[in-house]
């Protein structure tokens, strides 16, 4: 888990808003995109569409969409994330 990882990570304990991630970590929209992406593919983050509709891997759209969007860590992502 990169540092940018762990940071994001940290803010998303709980279902989180897109802008209150940035808002938080202080990191520009490609650096949250991108390790969003990786956390996603790693099975270490969850993507909401609201705060109670979890999407399917299929039906995200990080190019387009990634901003509207809420996350949360995963099992798996708090315990490696714990683990560090």
């Amino acid at each position: 888990m990169t540092d940018i990882e762990y940071c994001i990570i940290n803010e998303i304990y709980f279902v989180t808003r897109y802008d209150d991630i940035k808002s938080a970590t202080g990191f520009d929209d490609e650096e949250i995109k991108v390790n969003l992406v990786s956390l996603i593919a790693k099975g270490f983050v969850k993507v909401y569409h609201l705060m109670e509709e979890e999407l399917a891997l299929e039906n995200i759209d990080m190019e387009r969409c990634y901003k509207s969007y809420f996350y949360v860590a995963s099992k798996k992502g708090l315990f490696e994330h714990n683990q560090r």
